[in-house]
């Protein structure tokens, strides 16, 4: 019987060799488990199968049966010791099963330690490192762990926090962020993972990390805990979304992000007019009619003006967007504009308003001859010299004749505006005629021919002796 007993506690210090473990019996009846190393931690009581402190290190072989299986061996130190992390039994019988006895020793051999297999041990292994992924028992020590973390020796593995190494993987980080080998914190609109702390704003809502420095204000695509957090009162999916007049929200509505304004201008969170405004050109982007020359905002651009379109395009002082919108060719600041001819513009020549044109008149957008041609007298508008009785137009206006300026008299016959042109101070229908008293004028009356006076001499616009 002592014989079997000795046996016995050899199989159990070469399972505890094997995985870095020694039980040693304190007391009061209780065990220290220790790691290999060398950390220790009080076991749950006493322990079957313990043996005496003064023990520093074990080793057990074993030695297969005839089939020639190979042997395997393993050894503990209390200090610095390195454990084969996949150490596994291979004690076999003569039929080739593992040992039984063994095989139960094995898994029972941590203190008050949870009951785990080799295969359990095998699937916990990270591919990349050979250590133990987080959930997975981590078979004796923390180190083994990829995370480098523990609850407590033999159970599971936890995930590391940030500023840890992260061992490999990123699934080993509490956050479930690693960058260079480190837990990182997770940025604005990553899950937390159950704490603020995981976040890089320190702030989180909802299951999301939220920007802390926008609590009402929030921009397109930041996380948002409610729509109230958004500067476009829109919260979808946990982020702050463009409103539903997006891309061309009027000026003055509510916005996240600059695309969401139709004049491409979002300040303080309302859409606002862009710097052309109220003169923006036409296809230049709008928030509001107001913001452009022509008076007319589509789909977030200025377009052109009803009137562009008529027969008879845009008049002065009427809006535009573009020089092609107005009858005068001329878009200023704006407005449709006179042409550089006006007051005086000729036949023909585009106009916007009849004070555009030399004779008053624009008719279709053209300037065009008064009522009064061909006989306009002097000083009403002319667009052409026919236009006027005297034969000159002047700066759109009909003047006298050369005769009335140099000579001081038009002769009878002759051209005239005005019966001032005549030295007989008579024209009708447009030309200087005689004076009444004609033929028979006394001295000093006025004439516009020798005929007209009885001495037969008319000099100067008067009959002399």
């Amino acid at each position: 019987m002592r014989a079997l007993m000795m046996a016995c506690l050899g199989l159990l210090s070469a399972c505890q060799a094997l995985v870095g473990v020694e039980d040693f019996t304190t007391g009061d009846g209780g065990s220290t488990t220790c790691s290999g190393s060398g950390k220790c931690e009080p076991g749950s009581g006493s322990g079957s199968g313990s043996h005496s402190s003064g023990a520093s290190s074990a080793s057990a072989s074993t030695s297969s049966s005839t089939n020639g299986s190979s042997s395997t061996s393993a050894s503990t130190t209390t200090e610095d010791a390195t454990v084969p992390r996949d150490a596994t039994l291979d004690h076999e019988t003569k039929d080739g099963a593992q040992d039984t006895t063994e095989e139960t020793l094995h898994d029972g051999g941590h203190d008050g330690g949870p009951m785990h297999d080799d295969s359990g041990h095998d699937s916990g292994h990270d591919a990349g490192t050979g250590c133990i992924a987080t959930g997975q028992n981590d078979k004796g020590n923390a180190a083994s762990c990829c995370t480098g973390a523990a609850n407590a020796l033999g159970q599971m593995c936890e995930c590391a926090p940030i500023g840890a190494s992260d061992h490999g993987s990123a699934a080993n980080c509490c956050t479930g962020a690693a960058g260079n080998g480190t837990c990182q914190c997770i940025q604005t609109g990553g899950a937390d993972n159950g704490s603020a702390s995981n976040c890089c704003t320190d702030t989180a809502s909802g299951g999301l990390c939220i920007a802390a420095a926008c609590t009402s204000s929030c921009a397109d695509g930041v996380a948002c805990m409610s729509a109230s957090s958004c500067a476009s009162n829109m919260c979808t999916a946990g982020l702050c979304s463009p409103p539903a007049c997006a891309p061309t929200c009027a000026d003055g509505n509510l916005c996240g992000a600059v695309t969401d304004c139709g004049s491409g201008v979002c300040t303080n969170g309302k859409c606002a007019a862009p710097a052309c405004s109220p003169e923006c050109a036409a296809g230049a982007a709008c928030g509001a009619s107001g913001d452009c020359g022509s008076g007319v905002c589509t789909s977030g651009k200025c377009a052109a003006p009803a009137c562009s379109l008529a027969v008879v395009r845009c008049a002065d002082g009427v809006g535009c967007g573009a020089a092609s919108d107005c009858a005068s060719n001329v878009c200023t600041n704006g407005k449709c504009a006179p042409p550089a001819c006006a007051p005086g513009c000729v036949y023909q020549t585009a106009c916007g308003a009849s004070s555009d044109c030399g004779s008053d008149v624009c008719s279709a957008g053209k300037c065009a001859a008064p009522a009064c041609a061909p006989t306009c007298v002097d000083g009403l508008g002319c667009g052409a010299a026919s236009d006027c009785a005297s034969g000159v137009c002047t700066s759109g206006r009909c003047t006298a004749p050369m005769c009335a300026k140099n000579a001081g008299a038009c002769p009878d016959g002759n051209v005239c505006g005005a019966n001032a042109d005549c030295g007989s101070k008579v024209c009708a229908g447009g030309k200087c005629s005689a004076p009444a008293c004609a033929p028979g004028c006394l001295f000093g009356v006025a004439c516009g021919a020798n005929s007209d006076c009885n001495s037969n001499a008319c000099q100067n616009g008067e009959c002399a002796l």
